[in-house]
């Protein structure tokens, strides 16, 4: 009777899964296997084309390669400003600690679009920093801070910083404290105690806070687009232009290139961090 009970409530959930994601998916990964047609969404013909001239041109392997050069650049300043934020946010005391990750999610809830104008109201040709500075005697012509990488990078860092601390935090603040206690106790110090004891024990949080600014950063199209531009484009941004070309096979075979690389690096992050020993499913 219980199986049965279970049953009906795991159905209707997964019919969903399966006709609303699972079967737009495969659906998707048969027309990246078709070639283009002029007049219907896909052509008749089987054929691994499209995939072959994303990967064998070098023109799309540079936007691969840009593509995962700024994930690891954004992921890595995510972690290297977050950990210790982080880390302050676990030591206080409840009440604080609720205050200050209910300020870290307050940026949460603001649109992507609004952020994005805001970086371009401070960033443009003639935005505050260009004018302040000017202003200021400092240069003579703007400087060109808007529409590069490094715009592209400084904001989707500002945008998805609160996943990691909040990730990281969370791991920190149920951590044993006794753990630290008896490595002081047997004579190591604060730095060997953070080295050998603090930081493998927060690799879960550490991990799954570095899987959401990675995954979120692969598909951040409107910040990529409206601070990147033409000359930054990443693999999300070409994806959409194939589709609004109406190329349908070569934007879906760019899609599960996407799909692919998510998939491998989120492996090699959960190898490296291994955060299942922690949790008891591994050694």
């Amino acid at each position: 009777m219980k199986t049965a009970w279970a049953w009906m409530l795991l159905l209707p959930p997964l019919v969903m899964t399966l006709l609303f994601f699972v079967g737009p998916v495969l659906y998707l990964l048969w027309v990246s296997f078709h070639a283009a047609s002029p007049s219907e969404l896909y052509g008749t013909p089987l054929t691994l084309q499209n995939y072959t001239a994303v990967l064998g041109d070098s023109f799309y392997l540079a936007i691969i390669r840009r593509t995962l050069g700024v994930a690891a650049a954004i992921l890595g300043l995510c972690l290297v400003v977050g950990y210790p934020v982080a880390y302050f946010v676990a030591l206080l005391p409840a009440r604080r600690r609720m205050l200050l990750l209910l300020l870290l999610l307050f940026p949460l809830m603001v649109s992507n679009v609004v952020r994005a104008y805001g970086w371009i109201a401070l960033l443009g040709r003639r935005g505050v920093i260009n004018t302040s500075l000017h202003d200021l005697g400092l240069i003579d012509a703007p400087l060109d801070l808007l529409y590069t990488t490094e715009a592209v990078v400084v904001a989707l860092m500002t945008i998805l910083l609160p996943y990691m601390v909040i990730s990281i935090a969370n791991t920190l603040t149920a951590l044993d404290r006794r753990y630290e206690e008896a490595a002081q106790a047997l004579g190591a110090g604060p730095v060997r105690t953070f080295v050998h004891v603090t930081l493998p024990l927060s690799t879960p949080g550490v991990a799954s806070g570095t899987l959401l600014v990675f995954l979120l950063t692969l598909s951040a199209y409107v910040t990529i687009t409206l601070l990147g531009g033409p000359r930054s484009k990443l693999l999300v941004s070409m994806i959409y232009d194939g589709v609004t070309a109406f190329q349908w096979p070569h934007a879906a075979a760019l899609a599960f290139i996407l799909l692919a690389l998510a998939l491998a690096m989120t492996a090699a992050i959960l190898a490296l961090l291994r955060p299942g020993r922690i949790q008891g499913a591994g050694r």
